[in-house]
């Protein structure tokens, strides 16, 4: 039975699954980390519409094929060029690769506000995914328990 993947809420479905596992398993919660929505290194530029601000780090997810697009994840290029010199690379000038398009440059604190606004937003869509999450893990093994104890049956036959 196929249960995952056929769309991006099925994916957002088992991806609560998955975090809700790591954060409350005892014995991943020893190795593994899983930080909060908005505290990590890298987040998805088209979030905020390809707006950064000097607090980001990486942004995520861009895809030639969803650049200057109106489709889902869409980003806008916040550079100037796309031309890079590697020989700079190496050097103390690489920075003069990175010339950023400062329409694009925001404020932190707009951008925090707009993340915090997603984050609301996805916060209570993960709990009701998470319960979603629950319902598809208690058929699956009320199913496996159907299974084992009629395959159990049959070879008592």
């Amino acid at each position: 039975m196929e249960i995952f993947f056929r769309n991006y809420k099925d994916l957002f479905t088992y991806e609560a699954c998955v975090r809700a596992q790591l954060e409350n398993n005892k014995k991943w919660k020893k190795k593994v980390s899983v930080l909060p929505k908005g505290q990590s290194w890298a987040r998805d530029g088209w979030l905020t519409d390809s707006k950064w601000s000097e607090e980001d780090f990486i942004f995520h997810g861009w895809q030639k094929r969803r650049l200057n697009k109106q489709a889902f994840a869409s980003w806008k290029l916040p550079f100037l060029s796309t031309k890079f010199n590697m020989s700079l690379c190496g050097t103390n000038s690489y920075i003069e690769n990175w010339k950023y398009n400062r329409t694009f440059a925001r404020n932190p604190s707009e951008i925090r506000a707009e993340l915090d606004t997603i984050i609301t937003l996805n916060d209570n869509e993960y709990y009701k995914e998470k319960q979603n999450a629950r319902e598809i893990l208690a058929n699956l093994t009320k199913n496996e328990l159907i299974w084992h104890n009629s395959s159990i049956s049959s070879s008592n036959k």
